[in-house]
């Protein structure tokens, strides 16, 4: 019961399931612990305990660097269970997640420094806004998105980003920056179809807008 093969709590009960896998926890036995606070979630997903239990699974996904698995425990927690903590904190630490894997670089062996693929980051900060619209750093979130785009030569998906922070968030400090990276954006776009006349009067507006 709740041994390797077995996707069942180890324990009777939410209660000595937390115990347990704390104590696996404290124990060094970081991947056990993990595994049990996932099983109390998904078996007791209505206990008291699932919440902290939650908490514990992504912040072990965290100390792993398991960017993105750690990113989704720390969504599921928000999803979940809302009101178990205020949204800033977990907020800004699933932002230092995606910054991370904006920087992060694959493929390192030896003398080879690997590639790095920030776009990859861009569906993380826009996933933070849809959690936390009211956030205090969803303006910056966004910005990002599109800063993570950009640095792939992704125009259009990095102006969308910007032009919602003009939409959304029109007051915040960075609705100048977006406003002038988007104009950059749509001017690029304009000179890579130079006979698209759209293309051409979206550079444009956007120039004149800022």
């Amino acid at each position: 019961k709740g041994g390797w093969f077995s996707r069942s709590p180890a324990k009777n009960n939410p209660s000595e399931q937390l115990s347990y896998a704390r104590k696996l926890q404290q124990g060094g036995h970081v991947s056990a612990a993990a595994r049990q606070y996932a099983r109390l979630v998904n078996y007791w997903p209505e206990a008291p305990e699932a919440p902290s239990a939650q908490l514990e699974y992504a912040r072990i996904l965290d100390d792993r660097n398991k960017y993105y698995d750690a990113f989704d425990a720390y969504k599921d927690l928000l999803k979940l269970y809302p009101n178990y903590m205020t949204y800033d904190k977990i907020l800004d630490r699933m932002f230092a997640l995606a910054t991370s894997v904006m920087e992060h670089r694959k493929g390192k062996f030896l003398f080879f420094p690997g590639f790095r693929a920030p776009s990859r980051a861009a569906p993380l900060f826009e996933a933070m806004v849809e959690l936390g619209p009211e956030w205090e750093r969803a303006p910056e979130a966004l910005f990002m998105a599109g800063q993570a785009n950009d640095a792939e030569d992704l125009y259009e998906e990095a102006a969308l980003a910007y032009a919602s922070i003009q939409y959304r968030y029109p007051l915040s400090p960075y609705a100048e920056k977006a406003s002038y990276a988007k104009a950059m954006d749509l001017y690029k776009l304009s000179q890579e179809s130079p006979n698209d006349l759209r293309r051409l009067q979206e550079a444009w507006a956007a120039a004149s807008f800022y």
